[in-house]
């Protein structure tokens, strides 16, 4: 399950990702470095993308609320009281990450993965366990595969805009999407 919190720390919502298998640790979660769309993104141990669209908008009292709260006799509740804002969570697409290279059939274990944005293209970046890196674009569509030539796991990928960090064995690198 996916737990969702305001910045002070109130739980705003749970969500059930709606894996078949268990999701990878936490460096397999994604979150859209993007102001103008919240997107979330989750790996499980089949290797399998799921992407969830989030949208969070400013709780409005409801217009029977309203003309109670106009009647002069009845007790009135601060309306700040309780959560002030609505989060709404909707699957969005999933995609499978391909087969290995090291052995016909072998499963990819996903290690760690990003949501990178270069020229106005948004890629999910993810790394293996083999040192590589898978690059999807926004749809789905893989769009590159890059041989590290790293042979230890992608612990960590961090993201801002087209800049792009990884983490193996205690030292960052820089990956070039473009």
């Amino acid at each position: 399950d996916l737990k969702f919190f305001t910045p002070t720390g109130e739980l705003a919502c749970i969500y059930r990702a709606g894996h078949d298998f268990p999701l990878r640790p936490l460096g397999a979660v994604a979150v859209s470095p993007l102001h103008d769309e919240y997107l979330v993104s989750t790996v499980d141990l089949a290797g399998i993308v799921r992407i969830h669209k989030v949208t969070v908008k400013q709780r409005r009292i409801s217009k029977e609320d309203r003309q109670a709260r106009k009647a002069p006799l009845t007790e009135k509740v601060s309306t700040y009281l309780g959560s002030q804002v609505n989060v709404t969570i909707q699957y969005n697409k999933r995609f499978r990450v391909p087969n290995s290279t090291r052995t016909l059939g072998e499963r990819i274990n996903v290690t760690s993965i990003s949501m990178a944005t270069t020229q106005g293209v948004r890629y999910f970046v993810i790394g293996d366990d083999e040192g590589n890196f898978t690059l999807y674009t926004r749809n789905g569509t893989l769009h590159a595969r890059i041989q590290s030539g790293l042979e230890e796991p992608i612990e960590e990928i961090q993201s801002h805009g087209g800049n792009v960090l990884f983490l193996v064995q205690g030292e960052w690198g820089v990956l070039d999407i473009e």
